[in-house]
């Protein structure tokens, strides 16, 4: 695996921690597998960055995860809070990386968005009578990510605009006797240039249920990054199913042999050389109609193919990625074939900002905290490597 690749697998590990129920020992189990597979890859990563040298893009990114490691989230918050000018460290990095970032003339305080780079679902610890009694914060649940799955990678960018150059025709090797010249073939390509976007999240926090824990404001702030995170998920996967091209309706009703048919249509020998190097997004719908298929008591020659194949899924109910049913029984799922991360891209600016503003509803003893994220949504840069399908599903 390739230092993208393990990234793209480490983001799914961490999705898949994040909807498993510790509670039963199945999940239990699972969490131990999935982290031990996770020190498995951080060690596989820290091999390829220490044989790739001192140089170069690795060199940069153990520098930057060095600084970040330094910087504390509640010195932003502090001076956001206080309206103060940040100090120390938060200082010195903001001056020498920030001060022309995105978003650090608006108001607020700008921080490096890898800091939110913690886990999110971690429970937060509440001092509840200002002595040592403490109780729980529960976040709510989010859907693991997907975007890590499909392997879209989201490489962090500083101020400016992104521009990624696609090679789309060229030369075709071809045998030549001696002597003979080869034809001179012009190099075609294609520019894509990725603006930031926003993608906000805001919450509003009473004086009364501030008083009442003392940690209150700081498990809001906890519930807005994942709340980020999300929203920006879902737009990633949105963006790339409006980036592909639509797919003819199917008529045929889904049963093994059509659907074994459909899947290993996707196998193009180019990005995908096998059904086990696809990978599937499908709504709720589907996954039902999948499940009964592959757990059918009459199991056909077709259903027992289906089990042995190693397609990888996930299942979604977000609308904006996979349709709801239409009334012709028809839902549209996502497909992707291999596991190239140069396919799609989504630049995500370095900098959030966070803003406090205890001012606009004081009358009305509430303060407001907002987080803006900027992205540039998702640039497919090789739809080959991508496809829509539909399924009947009755």
């Amino acid at each position: 695996m390739d230092r993208d690749q393990i990234n793209a697998r480490l983001l799914e590990v961490q999705g898949e921690i994040d909807g498993l129920d510790l509670a039963t020992a199945t999940g239990r189990r699972a969490y131990e597998a999935l982290e031990a597979e996770e020190k498995t890859l951080r060690s596989a990563l820290r091999r390829l960055e220490r044989g790739n040298g001192p140089q170069g893009e690795d060199a940069e990114a153990r520098e930057w995860a060095g600084v970040v490691a330094g910087l504390r989230m509640r010195d932003y918050v502090f001076a956001a809070a206080n309206e103060a000018p940040l100090a120390g460290r938060a200082r010195e990095v903001h001056e020498e990386r920030f001060r022309d970032a995105v978003g650090a003339s608006l108001g607020g305080v700008v921080f490096p968005l890898d800091l939110l780079g913690a886990r999110a679902d971690a429970a937060t610890n509440l001092n509840t009578d200002g002595a040592s009694e403490t109780s729980m914060f529960v976040p709510r649940m989010f859907r693991p990510p997907l975007a890590g799955f499909f392997g879209i990678p989201m490489p962090r960018v500083p101020a400016g605009e992104s521009k990624y150059v696609t090679v789309t025709g060229g030369s075709a090797g071809t045998d030549r006797n001696r002597g003979v010249a080869v034809d001179a073939a012009e190099v075609t390509h294609t520019v894509t240039t990725a603006k930031p976007g926003r993608i906000s999240v805001r919450a509003v926090i009473r004086d009364e249920d501030a008083l009442r824990h003392e940690s209150f404001e700081e498990a809001v702030q906890t519930d807005l990054y994942a709340a980020l995170g999300d929203g920006m998920d879902r737009e990633i996967m949105s963006d790339l199913r409006g980036g592909l091209e639509a797919v003819a309706d199917d008529a045929t009703a889904l049963t093994a042999s059509h659907l074994l048919g459909k899947v290993s249509a996707h196998v193009d020998g180019v990005h995908a050389l096998d059904v086990d190097a696809l990978k599937l997004i499908l709504g709720t719908d589907s996954f039902t109609a999948l499940a009964k298929l592959l757990f059918d008591s009459t199991a056909s020659a077709g259903v027992d193919k289906l089990k042995d194949w190693k397609v990888q899924y996930r299942v979604t109910a977000e609308t904006g990625v996979v349709p709801a049913k239409a009334n012709n029984n028809l839902q549209k799922v996502l497909v992707r074939k291999g596991a190239d991360a140069r396919d799609a891209v989504c630049p995500v600016w370095e900098t959030g900002r966070l803003v406090r503003d205890p001012y606009t509803n004081a009358a009305k003893g509430e303060l407001a905290l907002t987080i803006h994220g900027f992205y540039g949504g998702t640039k497919v840069l090789r739809a080959a490597g991508f496809a829509l399908d539909n399924f009947k599903l009755a």
